[in-house]
């Protein structure tokens, strides 16, 4: 059985994780306005947040029925 606790711990993981991602992303758009590349005027903090949002929105859908879906076409679309 898992505690109360385990579930609230891999929350904070996950919730991490994400976090993360997010912030990576940011600052990759960052440095592609640095170098004059990203022109689209889109906040790199936001789209951080929109990106992992997305991915992780797809993932819990496709995790409740994989059959929704093949397992390439889901790595195809996130990636």
């Amino acid at each position: 059985m898992v505690s109360a606790s385990s579930n609230s711990d891999a929350a904070a993981i996950g919730s991490n994780v994400l976090q993360l991602l997010a912030s990576t992303i940011a600052e990759e758009r960052r440095e592609l306005r640095a170098a004059g590349v990203d022109k689209s005027g889109l906040d790199p903090d936001v789209l951080g947040q929109v990106v992992v949002g997305m991915w992780a929105r797809v993932l819990s859908w496709w995790s409740d029925d994989p059959t929704r879906a093949p397992r390439e076409a889901l790595i195809d679309s996130l990636t």
